[in-house]
């Protein structure tokens, strides 16, 4: 909105409500408020409107303001006790010298004279000029205050306070009506908007774009011109408005128009994180750490940039503001679902801040989260030392029976847990758990520390007739000779319980072996009469009724040996599949379960219909390849063969669907890519049939690569493309 269209509308509709609530209940003498709720224009044209005179301070947590008013218009501003008078923002702004600014600070002490008097006398301003200053310095201090979001504003009528204004502004008695402080803060405020686009933090480091030439017009005249020479590629924003003689208002628009013109820029997130690391090589900390909480502002979710944030403020030795910044890092880990990461960023917390129990809470919620074990139970004895350190003593308790709970009875959990309940008063249940722990102690002969604890028992309770009893035992060496006698006798049980287990096995055996040398016998009379069926079903007998024997180890291997005999002279499917199975089991059972995935290609290749017994038999041949060799490739070469001979479109569906069930990815991939290649040759050509199948090897490439963004490109039907995709991941 204009800034004369603002003007206006707060001149018509505003004072008349504003007035009526100051003079309720006499509110013209004092009044307070939020600027959320009534804005700065509206105070400022209550004030005016009701001639008040008096000091208007606008304040938050982090900065103050104050306006003195006299009859309703603004005649001195002032940034509180510690905020610098005239003279110092005439140095400030280069209008005099320092060796004038000690000069006039010292007369001032002496003389009763007026700063502008004294600066006409010296020589050094005119009064008129000095006039100019100060209305200018007042102007832009009240514009600055409505550029603030949110604020508390407080009113109070009298003369101004001297600890707080400046004499120097209360000798030019000067007078700025709300009407045009209001008008002109309008403008700004829309000019500020504009800023903003340009400048989102005050902390972006400008550099030109270029070596400014003679003779080149430059937006913003002088202050353009200063901007331009001080921007380095090294100073933000805010050294030029700390630095340069302009207000901010001044700088940042010059800053905008000069970045509008294509004349400055912000530097890029790589060039700030170069700078930073610049700076913190030359030891201009303070600048490194200023360069990466810009970078911060503009991402905050850069993990590296954090974590070389936190970083540089550990080697500074701000461990508290270090471990503040890994906290927030580690959620963020969290966040994006690297828990792993997020525990790495805990532990350095936990490291930067010993006495921070968030860091240790969340590491231990995370240790459990990602498996427990002897990790989480360090993390959560870690956490419950903290818990007593720092008087959390319940919290200390409950973890410690949490961790009790957990553990595999260590008699050190149960020592620590006891100590808590002392500390907490609670002596029984100390008691409870320190006898716990000593007879832990005492089942693992570590008869010096169950003692200790006894006696910490017989502090607690004098007169434990348990305590008082086993400490004698332990020192006169009974325990230790009575778990001796225990020990011995438990080994004699063991020795003799081995022995009767041994002749147990060696009875199974022996039944075994007899039952093998009678199949064997019969397997001689079966063979020479051509019943090789007969003779595994002997075997097989002996393999089931005595399968953890020796002897029935050595039948499943002579199994697998006559199927495999009996595969090339059988003719009937139902049998070939049968002999497979059993000469192939002994393989899966003693190389491995992944035999089973060739197990089932095997099956189907030797089942086919429509093949020829001859066919078949060279097939078994190719089977026994495969099996020694422990590959799919040769699979391919079957399928080229009985492609020449009896090859039908089903043939491809059901090789395809048997290679589904493979996870040797690298093994399955160029069998497919080749397949790829061979399709329009199985098929005589393009058609329907070729396509569907080229579909099928595509979504089996897909989920063996992962690449599902493969199931929209046309390409990914081609053999090249999957080549390429392969050639990338080796």
């Amino acid at each position: 909105m204009p800034a004369s269209s603002l003007a206006r509308l707060i001149f018509q509709k505003v004072p008349h409500r504003i007035a009526a609530r100051t003079t309720y209940r006499g509110l013209s003498v004092g009044f307070k408020g939020d600027l959320r709720n009534i804005g700065l224009s509206d105070v400022f044209q209550n004030i005016s409107a009701n001639r008040l005179g008096g000091t208007l301070r606008i304040y938050d947590e982090k900065d103050e303001r104050y306006v003195f008013f006299s009859q309703g218009e603004a005649t001195m501003a002032s940034r509180g006790k510690d905020g610098g008078s005239l003279v110092d923002t005439l140095l400030k702004d280069g209008k005099i010298s320092e060796r004038d600014h000690d000069r006039i600070t010292k007369r001032q002490a002496k003389s009763p004279k007026s700063l502008s008097e004294l600066l006409a006398e010296m020589k050094v301003m005119k009064p008129d000029d000095f006039r100019s200053f100060a209305r200018h310095f007042l102007e832009e201090e009240v514009y600055e205050i409505f550029s603030w979001a949110s604020a508390l504003f407080e009113f109070t009528e009298g003369e101004p306070p001297p600890e707080i204004f400046d004499p120097a502004q209360k000798a030019l008695i000067l007078s700025i009506p709300a009407t045009g402080i209001i008008m002109e803060a309008a403008r700004r405020l829309d000019e500020w908007e504009k800023i903003g686009k340009r400048i989102p933090t005050f902390r972006a480091v400008v550099v030109p774009t270029s070596p400014i030439q003679a003779g080149t017009d430059i937006p913003g005249g002088e202050v353009g011109r200063e901007v331009m020479e001080s921007a380095d590629g090294r100073r933000s924003v805010q050294w030029l408005i700390d630095h340069l003689p302009h207000t901010k208002f001044e700088i940042c628009k010059a800053v905008a128009d000069l970045e509008e013109a294509g004349m400055l820029r912000t530097l890029s997130e790589f060039e700030r994180v170069r700078l930073a690391e610049t700076f913190a090589s030359a030891g201009q900390t303070d600048e490194a750490l200023e360069i990466l909480r810009l970078s911060l502002e503009v991402d905050r979710n850069d993990h590296d940039m954090r974590r070389k944030y936190a970083s540089l403020l550990e080697q500074l030795g701000k461990l508290e503001e270090a471990a503040s910044e890994v906290k927030i890092l580690a959620h963020m880990l969290l966040e994006a679902g690297n828990r792993e990461g997020a525990v790495g960023a805990y532990q350095w917390a936990a490291s930067l801040s010993p006495s921070d129990t968030v860091a240790r809470e969340k590491l231990y919620g995370l240790r459990k989260e990602i498996g427990g074990g002897a990790a989480a139970d360090e993390a959560g004895r870690e956490l419950a030392q903290l818990y007593r350190k720092v008087g959390l003593k319940e919290k200390a308790r409950d973890l410690y029976l949490e961790l009790v709970e957990a553990s595999d009875d260590d008699p050190d959990l149960d020592e620590l847990l006891a100590k808590t309940y002392l500390e907490l008063g609670e002596t029984r249940s100390a008691a409870s758990r320190y006898r716990s722990a000593a007879r832990l102690h005492l089942g693992r002969r570590n008869y010096d520390e169950a003692a200790e604890i006894y006696e910490q028992i017989l502090k607690i309770d004098p007169e434990n007739p348990e305590a008082q009893k086993i400490i004698v035992e332990i020192r006169e060496g009974r325990i230790a000779l009575r778990k001796q006698r225990l020990r011995r006798a438990a080994g004699l049980f063991v020795g003799i319980a081995g022995g009767v287990l041994l002749c147990g096995v060696l009875v199974y055996e022996g039944f075994a072996r007899y039952a093998f040398h009678l199949a064997h016998k019969d397997e001689i009379t079966l063979l020479q009469n051509g019943n090789v069926m007969g003779s595994i079903d002997r075997y097989k007998e002996v393999s089931s009724r005595y399968p953890y024997s020796l002897s029935g180890a050595e039948a499943r291997g002579i199994i697998a040996r006559l199927a495999g005999w009996q595969i090339g002279l059988s003719k009937s499917p139902d049998e070939i599949k049968q002999l497979l199975e059993l000469h192939l089991t002994q393989e899966i059972r003693t190389r491995g379960e992944e035999r089973r995935e060739y197990l089932a290609i095997h099956v189907q290749l030797a089942s086919y219909e429509g093949m020829r017994d001859d066919e078949r038999r060279e097939v078994q041949e190719k089977i026994a390849t495969i099996r020694e060799v422990g590959a799919a490739g040769p699979i391919l070469q079957i399928h080229r063969e009985i492609r020449g001979r009896s090859w039908t479109p089903e043939i491809n569906v059901a090789l395809l669907k048997a290679l589904e069930g493979i996870n040797h990815k690298q093994t399955i991939l160029p069998i497919l890519i080749i397949w790829l290649d061979e399709i329009d040759q199985d098929y005589g050509g393009p058609g329907p049939q070729a396509d569907n199948d080229r579909k099928e090897i595509r979504e089996t490439l897909i989920r063996l690569t992962g690449r599902k963004e493969a199931s929209t490109e046309p390409k990914a039907l081609t053999a090249g493309y999957w080549r390429s995709v392969l050639e990338g991941e080796e």
